[in-house]
């Protein structure tokens, strides 16, 4: 499943929320606009997903997480959250950031999730003869632009 890159979400104050430990910025994915080169494959994923209930993947940093990201141009681990199907697990998070100009860093990283942290149960078909891992690799990068 590919995610369009060329896609541009922007984090504002409407997307700020408050937790009992920090200010969290969230950016919501529309889940119906990743891409697959298979029909049946996409059909498959929005099902897995519930996205007819649960039509966006949430990503969760902290504030502290995004000034963490601002002072570092190497390795760093951050705790993050997600939420998928309406459920949200923290996860620490191996990034990468760079700085790509003045007022922009690209953060990227990878992280391996299970599907049953968020209540799915791991697609089988064709009785069984096909079955997705319950362990599956998200990567991901982001583009922020800041205001000093």
């Amino acid at each position: 499943m590919n995610f369009p890159s060329h896609e541009i979400f922007f984090v504002n104050n409407s997307f700020l929320t408050e937790s009992s430990k920090n200010k969290i910025y969230e950016i919501s994915i529309p889940i119906k606009n990743f891409e697959a080169s298979n029909n049946l494959i996409y059909n498959d994923f929005l099902t897995l997903l519930k996205a007819k209930f649960y039509p966006k993947i949430i990503i969760g940093i902290g504030s502290d997480q995004l000034k963490d990201f601002l002072n570092s141009e190497t390795y760093t681990d951050q705790p993050i959250q997600i939420t998928i199907a309406g459920v949200t697990r923290e996860y620490h998070v191996f990034c990468l950031v760079n700085s790509c100009s003045d007022n922009l860093i690209y953060v990227s990283g990878y992280r391996y999730i299970k599907l049953t942290d968020f209540n799915l149960d791991p697609p089988k078909k064709f009785q069984g003869l096909v079955k997705v891992k319950d362990e599956v690799l998200i990567n991901f990068g982001f583009v922020f632009s800041y205001k000093e």
